[in-house]
């Protein structure tokens, strides 16, 4: 307990900011337009078109745009899909995992085009991604070998036997270190407990990651700019084609630079590195000074830091791009259940006149402090949209309108009926039980555990319940734990450590939160 609490001052006491002077361009995001002037709905969706048109190169990548088995690179075509996974640490990346499972089950994780991510999210999106490039599924379906129920317990096992992810005198011994080690020592981390033993050396671009349907992917990061800079204007990403953002421009890999040379080398960034300035939280330390390829902002380098410093849902590159459907899965740390990651998206938006609506979460946060999120409501998924947004000039009956799908991590009545029913969790530890027992025979033979059971969704259910039940339990009934803010499940994004039972639960309770969404409609399946 005490290395805990050290860790998490140590944490806190560096997130200190050292700005820089430079004024990012004004943001140019698609917008929207709810009035009544047809004209300037034209100008307003000719516009749109011109940024959306910059994605054009990505839509060979996205894995549903596809005709007669080909790429079809036709500029109407909008990502029907697109999944967001939020900031938060250990925590958001072992949500995100549980919430992913979730999604493979019920047959969304094959129709995403892009994976969206921030920070902790990004480990649990880079989790997937490795392990889809280290070991192609044999059926074809993304995901297979992730969350397949061949794979999954002894995945989630093999997550489990990495124990601390950064230890506390790893951390100490990095405020000590120049800016580039600490900065080393994180990166070595993520790659330890995520990357699945892929090469170090892996480029945001290696076409491998790209393999068996792959989503494309976006890692958001922060560029380090004036304080009055638009929100927009710093947030930056990083993807397999390309990086950068419509404000400063995209630079993309392996073509010419400014002065027509031609870069010999693939200069992409590499994925784990893309990754770390991603979860780049701690500003004093791990900001990564990267070379300037932009025209339209000021310096030799570019300073990044942790995409949570603009936006922490990892939403906005996914409407950026006119995705129509996004699934949101917010485990960012909210115990009191302001929701500050919607409320910030929702003003970036008005800001670009798109009206973001949750209707229930917007009642919910005009009921005022007296109200409880826990008892207010049953499921934790909310159905929303952001409208209106004209992106076809001369036809301007059929703007585009994004549904949003949001996943919030809590603990609703739905939830806590059924961590409460005895026999439910009698079963789902006898199954922990089984598991536990037969990873101690074997661990040392690891990577040959064919012996843990295929779990469907019911017994699967049943071993989450379980483990949410026991561990939200164990912590809450400990006093000493709610004074340093421990409440399941909005545990401290500051703690960088993790047990056994607590991975377990936060896998499951994004499991069954994600679970609630309603299933896939048929017409997308086709």
């Amino acid at each position: 307990m005490v290395s805990r609490i050290l860790m998490m001052f140590v944490l806190l006491v560096t997130l200190a900011s050292c700005g820089t002077p430079y004024l990012a361009p004004p943001q140019k995001g698609i917008r929207g337009y709810s009035g009544s002037n047809n004209s300037y709905i034209n100008l307003v969706a000719e516009k749109n078109r011109e940024l959306l048109d910059e994605y054009q190169s990505e839509k060979s990548m996205y894995p549903n745009n596809v005709k007669n088995g080909q790429p079809d690179n036709e500029k109407d075509y909008q990502p029907v899909w697109g999944l967001a996974l939020s900031g938060g640490g250990l925590r958001s990346a072992a949500f995100c995992i549980g919430a992913m499972k979730a999604l493979y089950d019920k047959d969304y994780l094959g129709k995403l085009d892009i994976i969206s991510s921030v920070s902790g999210g990004g480990y649990a999106s880079y989790w997937l991604l490795t392990r889809n490039r280290m070991s192609p599924p044999k059926t074809g379906f993304f995901g297979e070998t992730a969350f397949g129920d061949k794979f999954f317990i002894e995945n989630l096992y093999h997550l489990k036997s990495k124990g601390n992810f950064v230890k506390l005198h790893t951390m100490l011994l990095s405020l000590i270190k120049s800016d580039n080690a600490a900065f080393s020592s994180y990166e070595k981390a993520i790659i330890d407990h995520f990357g699945n033993n892929i090469s170090e050396d892996t480029k945001l671009n290696d076409t491998k990651l790209m393999d068996n349907k792959a989503p494309y992917f976006i890692l958001n990061t922060t560029l380090k700019a004036h304080p009055h800079s638009d929100t927009l204007s710093t947030a930056i990403e990083f993807t397999p084609r390309h990086m950068g953002n419509p404000e400063i421009g995209f630079h993309e890999w392996n073509k010419k630079d400014d002065a027509l040379r031609l870069i010999e080398e693939n200069d992409a960034l590499r994925l784990s590195e893309a990754l770390t300035i991603s979860a780049a939280a701690v500003k004093f330390k791990l900001t990564r000074e990267i070379e300037n390829r932009s025209s339209s902002f000021p310096g030799e380098k570019l300073l990044l830091s942790d995409g949570a410093h603009s936006e922490n849902l990892a939403a906005i590159s996914l409407i950026r791009r006119g995705v129509k459907n996004i699934i949101i899965i917010d485990a960012e740390h909210d115990p009191d259940y302001l929701f500050p990651g919607y409320i910030n998206l929702k003003r970036i938006l008005r800001e670009m006149e798109i009206d973001l609506t949750v209707v229930d979460i917007d009642k919910y946060l005009k009921q005022g402090s007296d109200v409880k999120f826990n008892n207010y409501y049953k499921s934790a998924v909310f159905i929303g949209n952001a409208k209106t947004i004209p992106i076809k000039p001369n036809n301007i009956e059929k703007p585009l309108e994004i549904t949003i799908y949001y996943v919030k991590m809590s603990m609703p009545s739905g939830i806590s009926k059924k961590i409460e029913n005895e026999t439910v969790v009698d079963q789902g530890k006898g199954l922990k039980k089984t598991n536990d027992a037969i990873y101690k025979r074997n661990k040392r033979k690891f990577r040959d555990l064919s012996s843990f059971p295929e779990l469907d969704r019911p017994l699967l259910e049943q071993l989450f319940i379980h483990s949410v039940h026991f561990y939200g339990k164990w912590l809450n009934e400990k006093s000493v734990w709610r004074h340093f803010g421990y409440t399941f499940p909005h545990t401290p994004t500051a703690d960088q450590s993790y047990y056994t039972d607590q991975l377990d639960a936060f896998v499951g309770l994004g499991y069954l939160e994600t679970n609630e969404l309603p299933d896939l409609p048929e017409k997308t399946k086709e």
